[in-house]
This record gives C-alpha cells, structure tokens and sequence, in this order.
C-alpha cells in the first residue's frame, strides 16, 4: 500500500461514524443531502476545504479539526482528482454515495444530521457495490 493510500485510509477512518437516523423520508433527506453534496464538490472544484468544513455539524468538528481537515484534503485528496466528472450512484440509509471519475476513480460518500450540516464526508477508492 502506497503511503497516500495509507492517508487516504486514514482520513477516510478519522471521518466515519454513526449516521443519525430521522423520521423524515428517505427522498427528501437524499434531496437535501444532495443539495449539500453539490456544494461540497464545488468547493473541492476550487480548492477550498475551509468552505466544505464551515458546512459540517458538531459531531464532524469533533472527530477532525478545520487544520487537519485542511491539510488532509490539500495533500492528499485534491491532488488525486479534480472532481470535475461526478455522478450520483445511490442514496442508503441516510447516505448519499457518488462517483468521481479520475485515476484513481474515487467514491464520496456524504450524509447529513438533523440540522441538515455533514456530519460524514468520506472520500474513498471507489467501490461498485450498489
């Protein structure tokens, strides 16, 4: 395993945690989760993590703080994409996955808490398991 991937296992493990779940249905929160997500990949677009992590919820904050989370997305996830090609795969549990081509081919994994603020934001190899 190449040390960026080491990293990028690493940011993806320091990310994931526990979705909380709401009786709202499921279309609606993909709806609004896609919203967010739409931002976020703007944001990665032009390179500014700050603006990705002013939209994430207490729990978020409280796994990584906005200079790791900085510098993780800068050194290690920018570089390998540009997220220009993305594509919604499916919306489970909570948790909207998309598709982000490149090389490597990447998955972004986003879910929302109850105030509508990320609260998971992974950035993985991408995975086809629908």
């Amino acid at each position: 395993m190449t040390t960026d991937m080491k990293f990028l296992v690493i940011f993806m493990v320091s990310m994931s945690y526990a979705v909380c779940s709401n009786a709202q249905s499921m279309d609606a929160s993909g709806k609004r989760t896609d919203s967010i997500a739409k931002k976020v990949i703007q944001f990665f677009k032009i390179k500014q993590p700050d603006s990705v992590y002013a939209m994430t919820g207490k729990a978020f904050r409280e796994k990584i703080t906005a200079e790791n989370f900085a510098a993780i997305t800068t050194t290690q996830i920018l570089p390998m994409n540009n997220f220009e090609k993305v594509s919604f795969m499916n919306h489970t549990e909570g948790i909207n996955k998309y598709k982000v081509d490149g090389t490597p081919p990447l998955q972004l994994m986003i879910s929302l808490d109850i105030e509508n603020k990320i609260e998971t934001l992974l950035v993985q190899p991408y995975v086809d398991n629908k």
